[in-house]
C-alpha cells in the first residue's frame, strides 16, 4: 500500500476515491480536479491577458490568439524561466541545435508582439528577452 500511495503522490493526484462512491462525490472530486487543471494552465501576462499553456495561445478578454510552436516555446522559457533568455537559450531551444540567424529570430519576435499587450515582451540589448 506505500508504493500505491507513493506513486499517487508522483502523478499529483488531489483525490483518492474509494469505490462504492456516490454521485454526489464523483461529481464533487471532478470539479475540484476542474478547478485545480484550470489554475494551474493559465498565466496571467498582464491585466486582462493570459496564456494559456495547453491551448498555446493568448487571451485578452474575448480575443483569442493562436501561437505557432515557436512562439508558445519562448513564452513558456519566459514564464517558466521568469529572467531574461538569451539569444544562445532561445537558439538552444527554439531552433533545437540548428543555426538560428538573427533575422528570423526578431520576425518571430516581431509577430509574437503583435499577439501580447504592449511593452510586455521587452528586449534586454545583446543579450536576450525578458518578460
Amino acid at each position: 500500500e506505500v508504493d500505491f500511495m507513493l506513486e499517487a503522490i508522483e502523478l499529483s493526484l488531489l483525490r483518492y476515491i474509494v469505490k462504492p462512491i456516490t454521485e454526489a462525490k464523483l461529481f464533487d472530486a471532478l470539479e475540484k480536479f476542474l478547478q485545480a487543471r484550470e489554475k494551474g494552465h493559465v498565466k496571467e501576462l498582464a491585466p486582462h491577458w493570459s496564456y494559456d499553456f495547453l491551448q498555446k495561445s493568448v487571451t485578452n478578454g474575448t480575443d483569442v490568439y493562436e501561437l505557432t510552436k515557436k512562439e508558445a516555446k519562448l513564452i513558456e522559457l519566459l514564464l517558466q524561466k521568469d529572467s531574461i533568455i538569451t539569444y544562445a537559450e532561445i537558439e538552444e531551444k527554439l531552433w533545437e541545435g540548428e543555426y538560428m540567424s538573427l533575422n528570423a529570430l526578431r520576425l518571430m519576435i516581431k509577430n509574437l508582439r503583435k499577439k501580447l499587450p504592449e511593452g510586455v515582451l521587452k528586449n534586454i540589448q545583446g543579450i536576450g528577452y525578458k518578460l
